[in-house]
């Protein structure tokens, strides 16, 4: 396979990948709203191992890039040099590379959203809790602002 069908193939499974991280993140939304927390936790594991593969598919690429500049004879490798050598497979890739910044920035709104429903699912968790199980004991500060009173221990030292 040519170095430039290989980069081709890289994009092509970069943006598969970006497409089901785009799918599983719609679906974490409503993780978030029903608060399945088991769900949630096995979303983070496999969204952790989503970026590791990321990272991994793009280093490959950036081989595959540079060793297909290598066999272009192109000094820097850009599309641009490449579609004056290999017009078709370059603009193929081109489209992939479009469809990747377009995945990528959906994943980034979507991932920005996500953020903000589960800090309100946060905030919404902590304030029901509070008002379930409201501090035991209450105390007033020399100004007569409440403070949570202090566990006090009983112990004493012996000599």
């Amino acid at each position: 396979m040519e170095p430039l069908d290989r980069a081709i193939a890289d994009t092509e499974e970069l943006r598969r990948a970006l497409g089901d991280a785009v799918a599983a993140s719609r679906a974490q939304r409503d993780l978030i709203r029903r608060l399945d927390v088991d769900n949630l936790a096995t979303s983070a594991a496999r969204r952790a191992a989503f970026n590791e593969h990321l990272a991994d598919l793009q280093g490959q690429l950036a081989r595959d890039l540079r060793a297909a500049g290598d066999a272009l004879g192109l000094d820097r490798v850009t599309l641009d040099g490449m579609k004056a050598r290999a017009p078709q497979a370059a603009q193929r890739l081109g489209r992939l590379f479009a469809d990747v910044r377009a995945l990528a920035a959906t994943l980034r709104e979507l991932d920005v959203c996500n953020h903000l429903l589960a800090a309100r699912a946060q905030a919404s968790v902590r304030g029901a809790v509070e008002a379930l199980a409201p501090p035991r004991a209450t105390a007033y500060d020399r100004r007569g602002s409440a403070t949570l009173a202090r566990a006090f221990s009983t112990s004493s030292r012996v000599a």
